[in-house]
């Protein structure tokens, strides 16, 4: 399990940078908990107990929301695992293994109009953030990393 994850962390072109670094947490801590095991051994059973390892060790009202983080990194690897040919099926296919229910955010969407309108009013530094963000759809980590160096002819390339 130790080789895929380190294959999965270290993949090119996987991951930008800013989510490998975060990933790089979530991969450790399942390293410690899952051990030197084969991938092929992993079962759905050990998924749950991975899962249920990790809500107890967050401090409270975090854990399951911080599990549920892992475990999604966790279900990646084993996507790129079948497609890297180490395993034929997927243990925690998203039919077998739930995630902790979280709860829904307050948060309502804003409409185009009231994006458009919200943007009109900002300040010129800040309009170029909100242009470039709807259009590249990068996290704020990745899109605050941009340099001169990522504009390559007319393209922009995050990486």
């Amino acid at each position: 399990m130790s080789g895929t994850l380190n294959r999965y962390l270290y993949a090119p072109n996987l991951l930008t940078t800013y989510t490998q670094k975060d990933e790089l947490v979530y991969i450790h801590k399942l390293r410690s908990l899952i051990g030197s095991n084969a991938v092929m051994d992993f079962k759905l059973q050990h998924a749950y107990q991975v899962r249920d390892c990790l809500k107890n060790q967050v401090t409270k009202g975090l854990g399951e929301k911080q599990a549920n983080r892992h475990m999604s990194v966790l279900k990646h690897v084993f996507t790129k695992a079948i497609e890297w040919g180490a395993i034929d099926s997927h243990p925690m296919h998203s039919g077998a293994f739930k995630m902790f229910p979280e709860k829904r955010s307050k948060l309502r969407i804003p409409t185009d109009a009231e994006v458009r309108e919200a943007i009109k009013i900002a300040n010129p530094m800040l309009q170029s953030y909100c242009k470039l963000k709807l259009i590249t759809g990068l996290r704020q980590t990745d899109l605050l990393g941009l340099t001169v160096h990522n504009i390559k002819g007319d393209c922009l390339e995050a990486m």
